[in-house]
């Protein structure tokens, strides 16, 4: 098992993956690695899946036909709501929340400045990716949504 650190020192953004059919919507996390220097990682923590590819595009392809076959697979075995029964190590799903309260704190940080120093702050945001959206079925589809980070190694 990975520590925490060493894969926050992998991140490259953390993000959510939502499954919709009408008016319905079903979220999951995901974090983003790079691993290897080469290969772009996806972890869906809760449902137990992950997925790669050789950049950010083909990866988010490839975790959404992960989560589909999975999901397909569990449906015509009469197993739906077993999709969570297998999640992987709970440090993925740490990582998220500490990548998470990271973001906040910055955010919150500049938001303070710009109203209460605005002359000496400097504007800038964290890059968040349209959502990608997938059409899985007629009804279903995915959209997949993620928040870039910096993450700092420390010393």
């Amino acid at each position: 098992m990975e520590s925490l650190d060493k894969i926050l020192d992998k991140c490259i953004a953390y993000g959510e993956i939502v499954i919709t059919a009408e008016d319905m919507e079903v979220s999951i996390e995901s974090l983003y690695t790079i691993e290897d220097d080469a290969y772009h990682y996806i972890y869906c923590p809760l449902i137990g899946v992950f997925a790669y590819g050789g950049d950010i595009k083909t990866a988010e392809d490839n975790i959404v036909s992960a989560i589909w076959v999975n999901f397909e697979a569990l449906h015509n075995e009469n197993r739906v709501a077993d999709i969570y029964d297998n999640p992987l190590d709970e440090v993925y799903s740490q990582a998220i929340k500490e990548l998470e309260i990271r973001h906040n704190k910055q955010h919150l940080k500049i938001i303070a400045e710009s109203y209460l120093n605005p002359e000496n702050t400097e504007n800038f945001r964290t890059p968040k990716k349209g959502a990608q959206l997938y059409d899985l079925s007629t009804q279903i589809k995915m959209k997949v949504y993620s928040e870039l980070v910096s993450v700092k190694k420390s010393a």
